[in-house]
């Protein structure tokens, strides 16, 4: 639908409810107001994503001021069709408010409302961080009626200039429009180019080639100017959710702002740390941790990335020496990043780091929590849930795989398997991530090849290809889990098969998730010798 004929229906819809004078922009917005949430439904369903009244009206604004700078309605018609309303880049949930693509160029228009004119320079900088990966240039544009501020971002010099009307009208007119369907506009864009990891994309992260998103860069706001008298603050979040980005951004500010920083991370360290060091970072690995709290004063900020992983025993008092720096040093400030799920050893737990965290905010640490997923996409998101429990008592929401980004393999005998598996990893691009063994116990686990990185050596970290293997250590057994209203009542049972492991010193169902959460773009499981686990597996996909 083209702008005037979108902005009449809007118009005439909010009329329809009522007889009322929608001559004045804030009349209309408190029209669609009082019907917000129909008005909302109704032109979600014609895909026009509008989020409440101020977005509708801001885009009837957008349009008249259109026609007051000479664009006749039978022009705007002509000249204004197939923009892409609230398109979001796949994975990661980048969204445009209107974007249309062309042979010759591409253009972006940002609608805004309450905002400054330093968020819409922000934003246009941030949107061509996005559309500069692809083949055509690309036009930026940011409207705001209500402060009256109508910009263009040039892409090539990265400055800001008043749109001119005529310009503006010129660069509609003249682009030769690509009528791209949803699937291929989806295809213009490669999304290794955006998922940036501190430890496997350094450079791009040393060279400051990524974007925050809203909510992290909130995080990022409050911590570097917190309140009076608050030092603790503890970040939560998913695997995917870029913890550690966020962890090292922060970082890499306050050291920037003349702060002593030091980060200890829960595991190992990897050879992107052991770069980022070279180039002025101080990182420790969690085997450090104890030493460095016993001279907190050398620090203006402690962060801990992957506080889940902590200790607390008779050999590693990790979480009591914590807590002692905490109280004895007022002058520094701590940052602790968790996430309950990633727990590899016997010792940790998602009720241990939830302890954790509940003390933690007992010593009145900011919370903040990161929702956003950005490393894989709902298709994988959804495998991966299937794949850890599957429903019993109502049919499995196939994974339709359409792109073949996951993918089975089977091998009936150990060394075939072990054989692709070895070249895989020494000739490919493909990452095959293992489980850790016992050094001390023989265990069922040394079944599996010594082969690839193991859990404890990808914390932290993400791939674009990851092969993880499988064998008779795993199995589904069936069970039952609580199933809650909205409320958070409990109204029943729900039946699942659940994935089970055998016993390890390392619980090899830990590790499993930790792996298989490393994955970008693309996923192979490779089942050797348990044909029951491939053909449950194969459920779980329409295509593979």
């Amino acid at each position: 639908m083209d702008f005037y004929t979108l902005s009449e229906h809007i118009l005439g819809f909010t009329y329809s409810f009522g007889e009322i004078n929608l001559g004045k922009n804030q009349v209309l917005e408190d029209a669609i107001r009082v019907n917000e949430n129909e008005i909302v439904s109704y032109f979600s369903k014609l895909s026009y994503p509008f989020k409440g009244a101020s977005e509708f009206s801001t885009f009837v604004s957008f349009v008249q001021l259109l026609e007051d700078w000479g664009m006749k309605p039978s022009i705007i018609s002509h000249y204004t069709d197939n923009f892409c309303f609230g398109y979001k880049i796949p994975q990661i949930g980048k969204e445009f408010d209107l974007i249309r693509f062309g042979e010759n160029y591409n253009i972006s228009i940002e609608l805004k409302s309450q905002t400054t004119f330093d968020k819409q320079e922000k934003q246009l900088e941030r949107n061509h961080f996005y559309l500069n990966f692809l083949e055509k240039p690309t036009r930026y544009y940011s409207f705001s009626p209500d402060i009256q501020s109508y910009i263009e971002y040039d892409g090539g010099t990265g400055s800001i200039k008043n749109i001119i009307p005529e310009e503006f009208i010129r660069v509609l007119e003249e682009q030769k429009v690509s009528l791209l369907i949803l699937d291929e506009v989806d295809d213009l864009f490669d999304i290794k180019n955006y998922l940036v990891s501190p430890f496997n994309d350094t450079d791009k992260f040393l060279n400051q080639q990524y974007f925050l998103n809203g909510n992290q860069e909130d995080i990022v706001d409050y911590i570097l100017e917190p309140k009076e008298n608050e030092r603790l603050f503890t970040i939560k979040g998913n695997p995917g959710t870029g913890k550690s980005l966020l962890i090292y951004h922060i970082a890499n500010l306050l050291m920037n702002n003349g702060f002593r920083v030091v980060i200890i991370h829960g595991a190992k360290l990897n050879e992107g740390q052991r770069k980022l060091q070279k180039k002025g970072f101080q990182i420790k690995p969690i085997s450090q941790l104890i030493s460095t709290l016993l001279n907190t004063n050398s620090y203006d900020y402690i962060i801990i990335d992957e506080s889940q992983r902590l200790r607390q025993d008779y050999q590693y008092p990790q979480v009591s020496t914590l807590l002692e720096s905490l109280t004895n040093n007022p002058d520094t400030k701590y940052i602790i990043s968790l996430d309950a799920a990633q727990t590899l050893s016997k010792s940790e737990s998602a009720a241990i780091a939830s302890s954790l965290l509940d003390t933690f905010n007992n010593l009145g640490a900011k919370q903040f929590s990161l929702k956003d997923k950005f490393r894989s996409n709902p298709e994988m998101n959804l495998f991966i849930k299937n794949l850890i429990k599957f429903p019993v008592d109502k049919p499995i929401e196939k994974t339709k795989n359409a792109r073949r980004n996951i993918q089975l393999k089977y091998f009936s005998k150990r060394k075939s398997a072990n054989t692709y598996l070895r070249e895989m990893e020494s000739s490919t691009t493909w990452h095959v991530l293992n489980y850790a063994k016992s050094r001390y116990n023989k265990e069922d686990l040394n079944s599996m090849i010594d082969c690839g990185k193991v859990s404890h050596e990808v914390i932290g970290q993400e791939f674009d290809k990851v092969i993880i293997p499988m064998d008779f250590n795993f199995y589904y057994a069936p069970g039952t889990q609580e199933k809650k209203n909205k409320r958070g009542e409990v109204v029943g049972e729900s039946k699942f098969m659940f994935l089970n492991s055998t016993p390890s010193y390392y619980p090899i169902n830990k590790m499993f998730y930790q792996n298989i959460t490393r994955t970008r773009e693309q996923l192979q499981i490779v089942v050797i010798e348990n044909w029951d686990l491939y053909i449950k597996i194969c459920n779980l996909l329409e295509t593979f």
